[in-house]
């Protein structure tokens, strides 16, 4: 479905630096343990919306710099769009 909403072949700009932390669950309800971070990117003529990316890829990224992402997936979850991506690396 991303390549639907996005275009894939178009680089992803990062809004900012800040993230929102992304915990892991188990059948108690949320752990401490980090699962991944969340940023804001956008494209041009799109409106920005947050891609999660696993705890291990924290890198430190650079804003209003294209990058790709690799296996990005969009997903609808109660009527809301997701986006998660198992990599990201420079465009």
């Amino acid at each position: 479905m991303a390549s639907v909403v996005t275009d894939v072949s178009k680089p992803y700009y990062l809004l900012s630096t800040d993230y929102t932390l992304k915990f892991k669950y188990d059948d108690n309800g949320r752990t401490d343990k980090i699962a991944g971070y969340k940023y804001w990117f956008m494209q041009d003529n799109s409106e920005p919306f947050q891609v999660a990316l696993p705890a291990e890829l924290n890198k430190n990224l650079k804003i209003f710099i294209g990058y790709k992402f690799h296996n990005l997936e969009a997903y609808d979850y109660n009527g809301a769009l997701y986006f998660r991506a198992e990599s990201i690396q420079l465009f």
